[in-house]
């Protein structure tokens, strides 16, 4: 189970997670008809069924319109766009995916970052061995994803070095390394084969076999850590196909750009067409895809093909408008990313086949989404009928309007229709403020605002079955609330100055009454319900001394109203479709559920320091919603929907929840980040849930962890705790803090599951990743001294700290340098030296587990 740790102390002991069964939008909008900005960089994944890509257009996904470039993944198949919620406003690039287009890795403002399309979650990785933060980029992933070739510094360093980091034990390694371990400073184009066993790249560092002046080309094995010479050839390294069994280069000379691939196992070279230019190889190392050039090299020509294999050269695509760059294949090439410069600051990314044969893509006409804000949303208590208003230009076919209208949604057809509609048939002159649905979605009650009419607002009500406006009235001030009934009757709530009136309106016979006129005096109104049917209206209202609430409850003209105390402190929020409950809500932050004719006072087990406030109550009354947790009156158990920042705005009689939702809900991406979406659930199985925090951590041997969990037949308090080590056995239930005895040095993954009172136990184990170390580090250290310098070459069996310092004879200190070596090597220059002195030095080297050895020892400099 992945870790939630708010929910540590918000989940209440009635709570299950409420798996989501379908995600349904309420506004998906008119059709796309393509991006309104270029779209630059694009990466296929190896499947040939996930692009991602970067774009400025604003348009692509719905909510919040981002201002800079901004990350996008597309899937192929159903060509649904995903917009990653990148960290910062700053440039995108260096994209790499994954063969299945699960993780995607992304350099933005100097730093690396991964991420997961599965768990929607966004990974720093710029962290050097030691974990210290970095800034980084992203230079390769392999094809599972498990790996990823980093480029990383020091804030405080101006040199870059490369580093390969593993999801499985979350480690980052030095890579930069000759066979000895020694630190390579001439290191360049490294290139990761796609299962991540070997690296390749260009250096002429002069202890590399045959190093010397010139750049040639090496393999470093991630398995053995030898280094290898496999060219001697000055080209420079384009791609290497996924088991590294040939390469691209290209001339290394600029006017000399030829492109030729490399056999290492034949150790054959195929010289390509020199006009071939901008070329990738396909990873099964089959195909080359590049450009025609002109004399100049330009990208003017037809998109082309060379197979490897015979070196036949065919047309992919003849030119079509802009200049064409290939950017990424599938794995087989059987699938094309190129992109099209359409002139200054226009470009597009498209896809093709190897016979040019266009996939549809983000030039395609994609399903819709609502391009605007949301405002007022409402749900008929039945759950046929949505309505919402909404600036978006692109809901239905109709007048753009330049201000928030109404628009309703029919749950059953999924079909979508503008109802703030004037008699011309225009969306309604004005500002769409508050709005209802009765409990049988006929009516429809809004109020409209216009911006040239101070202090004054028209109420309107509609037959949603006739599509007529039945009555309208205007009034002074400003509209807060409104409730319609059934029988179209609308009771509503306006500030008037400082005071709040409340109104019913009746649209088949005109007639308005003043419901403020019935308040008993020394009160106030707060907000106002109608019930579904017959004439009760209910007012919430505070005495405005003591500032307690009541209910001022109306049966009719004939009949005087009741007025029924709250408990003290307690707020209503909401009543049933009914009349005959009220929600409340506490100042200790509590949730209840006041039974009006009976006089039963419930709690809902709903966590006190949850911030939303509005509770919502089913058609028929058994359900209850607050935010993501949703209780059953009924069987007594609740329910929580698994998402960030939601809001819920209804709950039908089937206890699916209305909410409003940010980018994705257990794990299913609804593609809007302010729009409503109807969420529907299945029904959980009840189990024990188990939490622990997945912190990396480094034992001498043993380590103690504590967890925490939550059971839903009795208090967590009676849980008791299972603990393995890797796949070994669980221990037997005990308590929730265990030391556990870690059975040899290195990365060890700890499960943790919860059992309750009745032998059920956690179907989803948490887990932690702790790093054993038992022994001290081993050194080996050499000084070089020249006529006023000395330069150390030390080497330890694991990565280490490094402190040197060094003195001349009696203790003064002349140096004292500090580094890190993520490969246990370390090299350090000290200058400005006396000739011909003796110096001592001592070199400390402490590795994780706070292990410590030093060195001791003389030099002295040359004459």
């Amino acid at each position: 189970m992945r870790w939630l740790p708010a929910l540590l102390t918000l989940l209440p002991a009635t709570m299950t997670f409420g798996q989501v069964r379908s995600v349904e939008p309420l506004a998906p909008g008119l059709p796309f008809t393509g991006p309104d900005a270029p779209a630059l960089a694009g990466v296929l994944s190896a499947d040939g069924n996930v692009l991602a890509f970067t774009s400025y257009a604003t348009n692509l996904t719905p909510g919040v319109k981002p201002s800079w470039i901004s990350l996008y993944v597309q899937t192929l198949s159903d060509r649904r766009i995903y917009r990653i919620p990148t960290t910062t406003s700053s440039a995108i690039s260096r994209v790499r995916i994954c063969a299945n287009g699960r993780r995607i890795g992304f350099s933005e403002a100097s730093t690396a970052y991964v991420y997961d399309r599965t768990t929607d979650g966004i990974r720093n990785v710029s962290f050097l061995p030691d974990g210290k933060l970095a800034l980084g980029s992203v230079e390769g992933m392999s094809r599972d994803g498990s790996k990823l070739l980093l480029r990383l510094r020091p804030k405080s360093e101006q040199n870059y070095k490369y580093y390969l980091y593993d999801f499985t034990s979350r480690q980052t390694s030095h890579i930069q390394l000759s066979s000895s371990g020694a630190g390579l400073t001439s290191f360049e184009s490294p290139r990761m084969t796609g299962d991540a066993t070997s690296i390749f790249f260009r250096s002429k560092d002069s202890r590399l076999p045959g190093g010397g002046s010139d750049f040639k080309l090496y393999r470093r094995s991630l398995v053995s850590g030898s280094v290898e010479l496999v060219s001697s050839s000055k080209d420079i390294l384009v791609d290497i196909d996924a088991k590294g069994e040939s390469a691209l280069l290209r001339g290394s000379a600029s006017s000399q750009p030829g492109h030729s691939v490399l056999n290492f196992l034949t150790g054959r070279i195929k010289l390509l067409p020199s006009n071939v230019v901008d070329a990738r190889l396909s990873p099964d190392g089959c195909y080359v895809f590049g450009t025609i050039g002109d004399r100049n090299y330009f990208y003017y020509g037809p998109l082309v093909a060379y197979r490897v294999s015979d070196g036949t050269l065919s047309t992919v695509l003849p030119r079509i408008q802009g200049t064409m760059t290939v950017q990424s294949t599938s794995f087989d090439g059987s699938k094309i990313v190129f992109s099209r410069w359409l002139g200054t600051g226009l470009a597009a990314i498209d896809v093709c086949d190897r016979n040019g044969v266009q996939v549809p893509n983000i030039d395609a006409n994609l399903p819709g989404a609502a391009n605007g804000r949301f405002g007022s949303i409402a749900m008929s208590a039945d759950g046929s009928r949505v309505a919402f208003s909404t600036n978006s230009t692109n809901i239905v076919s109709q007048p753009s309007p330049e201000t928030f209208q109404v628009y309703v949604r029919n749950v059953s057809d999924r079909t979508t229709s503008g109802e703030s509609i004037a008699s011309d048939g225009t969306p309604v002159r004005g500002n769409v403020e508050s709005l209802d649905l009765c409990s049988n979605g006929k009516y429809l009650a809004y109020s409209v605002v216009r911006p040239t009419l101070l202090n004054q607002f028209t109420l309107v009500v509609r037959d949603l079955e006739t599509r007529r406006n039945i009555g309208q009235r205007s009034y002074t001030g400003y509209p807060q609330q409104i409730s319609v009934k059934n029988d179209g009757r609308t009771a509503l709530t306006r500030y008037v100055g400082s005071e709040t009136k409340a109104n019913l309106f009746d649209p088949l016979t005109g007639k308005d009454s003043d419901l403020s006129a019935l308040v008993p005096s020394g009160n106030h109104v707060r907000s106002v319900w109608a019930s579904s049917d017959g004439d009760q209206v209910i007012l919430s209202i505070a005495e405005q001394t003591t500032q307690r609430d009541s209910l001022l409850r109306f049966a009719g003209d004939a009949t005087p109203p009741d007025l029924i105390a709250l408990p003290q402190d307690a707020y209503p929020t909401n009543i049933t479709d009914d009349g005959k409950r009220v929600g409340l809500y506490t100042n200790r932050g509590s949730f209840r559920v006041l039974d009006l004719e009976t006089g039963v006072d419930s709690p809902l087990p709903i966590p006190s320091s949850y911030s939303n406030t509005a509770i919502h109550f089913s058609g028929n009354g058994r359900y209850v919603s607050v935010g993501q947790y949703i209780y059953d009156f009924q069987s007594k158990q609740g329910w929580y929907v698994e998402t960030s920042d939601p809001y819920t705005y209804g709950i039908t009689n089937g206890a699916d929840p209305l909410m409003l939702i940010t980018d994705a809900i257990s794990g299913i991406h609804t593609n809007q980040a302010t729009a409503p979406y109807l969420v529907r659930l299945d029904r959980p199985i009840l189990n024990p849930m188990t939490f622990t925090s997945p912190i990396y951590t480094v034992a001498r041997g043993s380590v103690t962890i504590a967890s925490s969990g939550h059971s839903f037949q009795e208090p967590s308090e009676n849980l008791k705790f299972q603990y393995r080590v890797g796949s070994g056995a669980w221990t037997t239930p005990g308590p929730a803090q265990q030391t556990l005895t870690l059975p040899e040095d290195g990365v060890h993954v700890i499960s943790v599951r919860s059992v309750d009172s009745a032998g059920r136990v956690d179907l989803t184990p948490a887990t932690v990743t702790v790093t054993s170390d038992t022994t001290a580090p081993a050194l080996r250290v050499a000084a070089r001294t020249t006529r006023t310098a000395v330069k150390f070459e030390a080497t330890a069996s694991e990565g280490c700290s490094w402190f040197l310092t060094v003195r001349l004879p009696g203790g003064a200190i002349v140096a004292e340098k500090y580094q890190y070596g993520a490969s246990a090597s370390f090299e350090n220059l000290i200058e400005g030296l006396a000739p011909r002195t003796l110096y001592e030095y001592e070199l400390t080297a402490s590795d994780r587990a706070s292990f410590t050895t030093t060195a001791i020892g003389t030099f002295v400099t040359g004459a």
